[in-house]
Formats: C-alpha cells, structure tokens, sequence
C-alpha cells in the first residue's frame, strides 16, 4: 500500500488473485508485439462487457502483482498499451525506460528533502 493512495494500491483481494489475475494473464500471454498492445481502458471496458469488476486503479495493481510475480514474461506497458515483448533488445529498451523514471523520481525526492531541511 502505498501513503496517500490506500483507496486504491491496497493488496489485491481474494477475486482479483483469484479471478481477475488468471484472466488478464491467460490475455497478456497472447499479447506478443506493440501491434497486439492494448490500453487499461480497452482491457477494463472488455472486462467490465464480461462481468468482471474491474477499475483503471484496480488494473494497473493486478498488472504490477502478475510482474512481481513473474506470471507474464517480458510484459512491457507504454502509452500505447500493455504487451509481451517480442525480443530481448525490446526488453532492454523498456528497463532502460524504467531506470530512467526511476532516476526522475529520486530527483525529486532529493528536491523535496532539500525544501523539508529548509522548511
């Protein structure tokens, strides 16, 4: 859980482990390539059209659980979506792009350090 965001990064539930991780990893595992890539949005609206209860919240928490978890090899998420890598250098780029936000954030945490031991 995250500080200032319980409402929505609180640990997945029995349905969402259960029922909705299952599912989304039986999708993504066939998502192979950026031309298969599909958005929280259009993944939540399928999933809502069968029945599942889902939010954009909620999602993005089941994907981080299936990553941690090692269930979808390779699953790559950007501005256009959510997909399983199709080769190693793909997956070099995108680690890169995590290291980089990465590298912004403690910037930022460095800056709001600096502004609280000058408060």
């Amino acid at each position: 859980m995250i500080n200032g965001f319980e409402e929505i990064t609180y640990e997945l539930t029995d349905y969402e482990r259960l029922k909705l991780v299952p599912c989304l990893v039986d999708g993504l595992s066939k998502m192979i390539g950026k031309k298969k890539a599909f958005t929280n949005k259009q993944c939540c609206d399928k999933l809502i059209s069968l029945n599942y209860e889902i939010n954009d919240a909620r999602f993005r928490k089941c994907i981080h659980f299936i990553r941690q978890n090692h269930l979808v090899p390779g699953l790559i998420g950007t501005g256009k979506g959510y997909y399983r890598a199709e080769t190693k250098e793909e997956l070099e780029i995108y680690l890169l792009s995590l290291k980089e936000r990465v590298n912004s954030i403690q910037e930022i945490i460095k800056a709001i350090e600096f502004d609280i031991n000058t408060f």
